[in-house]
């Protein structure tokens, strides 16, 4: 680095970081601090709302202290610059890269040392949620009806036993490692898989955030079965716990999200509140109970619009204009507001926002600035989303062929390999902030074309659950484009009654009945296998279920 660069790092103005954090330029890094604690209260999405405003304003407030206190303490940005530059004596191995540049400017990340304190972890599993939105949700099972005593636990249980036998099965036969099962019961406050399952946790989920005496991890959560790869993990039967929704329900995601089971199936308390709304719109299945009577159709058609109206809402992170226009989905029976005339007023708000100088102006102000690293990529004229998004991508493949090439060659090579990954860092930055610009309408299809809504009517035959999904599919179907799938029906059956009080698995106690041969047509559907796989699965393992059934008599009965 030579004089002049060095001078002029000296002179640097980061007054702009100052005003961020609304101190002074000179103040000390503990009154910074002070403040930088204030505002990040102030401005968390959980206490200022998910605005898309909230989300950028907190994000802003986040990396300026980052950046300002990493300034401040390196007495400037020199030792910065030298620690990235890489030794002169090595300048050939810089060949296509240009030097002297702001670029790192941007280089601190908000997932540094500057998270210890609690709201500020918390913003890092928002963030980890909100990735996990571009891939439409964790691919989880939920199941959840808006009305309680339809049956909505026992399905859950009794899917998650028939899933955990055949894959073990399976695993028997192909000779291969046995998957495993999660039953995940979130009902907070009346948890009734422990009953169902024969179980009695030790620890209960709240006690991953609640227990001071001792550190509780999620692996401690897990609840043995006599079936080798079936756990159940449980919410407390006498904690006030309702409040885990809110203070704690994205860390719950990424515990559920981690975990090492590969089948996973939550079963939700019955209801509709915002915070369970929040839950399942980051869950990429969702299996919706109902019966045959109209009380429970209705309220079927109100849970599963209210779903779909949710998860748009969050695509547009939670646009007031959307709104209004997702409300009148949801009442589409009483005003005829279907998805078509909503496409319609999409279009008319993207003609207002999305203009072509817009787009140019961010791609040269955000990407072209890192683009001029390289000097084989070429400015360009861009004027439309798919066009920013193509520049992006070709800077991406770039870097990552970069970042392939400097990998593990030498010391200098990774101190090279290390500010690429910056760089790929910085571009995936711009790349969430250049998604203001995607048009509403192709995000809107692209929720319809990815959402997944599964339909199983509970307490009626055959022919009376084929009813009920094909008027619920036709009329979703003509509002909001979307075919919900019809896993199947349970049948009435006497030996359902006072399940619970055996403490063991309906489908561990009655293999040969008539509803467990309704949830092996059900197990057949979701997995997409021909009729009757399961059950001819099952069949194969009575013996074994036989000794399940003496086992959970003699180790999980109380």
């Amino acid at each position: 680095m030579n004089e002049d660069e060095n001078q002029d790092l000296k002179n640097k103005d980061y007054s702009h970081l100052y005003k961020i954090l609304e101190v002074k330029p000179g103040t000390s890094l503990e009154e910074i601090t002070k403040s930088y604690q204030r505002l990040i209260e102030k401005y968390h999405p959980d206490k200022a709302g998910h605005s898309r405003e909230n989300f950028e304003r907190f994000h802003e407030i986040l990396e300026a202290y980052t950046e300002l206190r990493v300034r401040i303490r390196t007495r400037g940005e020199i030792k910065i610059r030298e620690e990235e530059d890489v030794s002169s004596k090595k300048e050939s191995l810089l060949s296509g890269w240009r030097k002297g540049s702001n670029i790192v400017n941007r280089l601190s990340s908000i997932f540094g040392k500057v998270f210890q304190r609690e709201s500020e972890r918390d913003f890092i599993f928002q963030r980890y949620v909100d990735e996990i939105g571009k891939t439409f949700g964790l691919d989880l099972f939920a199941v959840c009806s808006i009305k309680g005593g339809i049956g909505k636990s026992l399905v859950s249980n009794s899917l998650a036993v028939t899933l955990a036998l055949t894959m073990r099965y399976i695993s028997m036969i192909m000779k291969k490692e046995t998957q495993k099962v999660e039953l995940i019961d979130l009902d907070f406050g009346k948890p009734d898989q422990r009953f169902l399952s024969g179980v009695e946790p030790e620890y209960f989920i709240e006690d991953l955030f609640s227990r001071k005496d001792k550190k509780i991890d999620w692996d401690m959560l897990k609840t043995g079965t006599p079936i080798n790869n079936l756990k159940v993990i449980s919410s407390s039967p006498s904690k006030a716990s309702q409040g885990l929704f809110y203070e704690h329900r994205n860390r719950l995601l990424y515990y559920l999200n981690e975990s090492d089971a590969q089948i996973k199936i939550i079963d939700f308390g019955g209801g509709l509140s915002s915070n369970l709304l929040y839950f399942l719109r980051n869950i990429k299945n969702k299996v919706l109970i109902t019966t045959g009577e109209r009380s429970s159709i209705e309220a079927f058609y109100h849970l599963a619009l209210t779903l779909l109206a949710n998860q748009i809402l969050k695509a547009f992170c939670d646009d007031e204009r959307i709104k209004k226009l997702t409300d009148k989905l949801i009442n589409c029976f009483k005003n005829n507001y279907t998805v078509k005339k909503m496409i319609v007023d999409l279009e008319s708000i993207d003609n207002e926002r999305i203009k072509p100088e817009n787009v140019d102006k961010f791609y040269k102000k955000e990407l072209l600035p890192l683009q001029k690293e390289f000097e084989n990529i070429q400015a360009s004229t861009v004027s439309t989303y798919s066009e920013l998004i193509e520049e992006i991508e070709k800077t991406e493949n770039l870097i990552e062929n970069e970042i392939e090439k400097f990998s593990g060659i030498g010391k200098d090579s990774q101190l090279i390999a290390r500010k690429l990954k910056r760089y790929l860092s910085i571009l995936m930055r711009i790349k969430k902030r250049a998604d203001r610009f995607n048009p509403h309408k192709s995000r809107l299809i692209d929720i319809l074309k990815n959402y997944k809504l599964g339909l199983i009517v509970n307490m009626c035959n055959e022919k009376r659950g084929k009813e009920v999904a094909e008027e619920i599919r036709n009329r979703l179907f003509h509002y909001t484009g979307y075919s919900i799938r019809y896993f199947g029906n349970i049948s009435e059956d006497h030996s359902l009654r006072g399940i619970s009080n055996s403490r063991i698995p309906y489908i561990i106690r009655k293999p040969k009945s008539e509803a467990s041969f309704c949830f092996y047509r059900i197990s057949d559907n979701i997995l997409n296998l021909k009729k009757n796989i399961t059950a001819s699965v099952i069949k194969n393992q009575l013996d074994y279920i036989d000794e399940l059934r003496y086992k959970w008599s003699n180790s999980f009965k109380h």
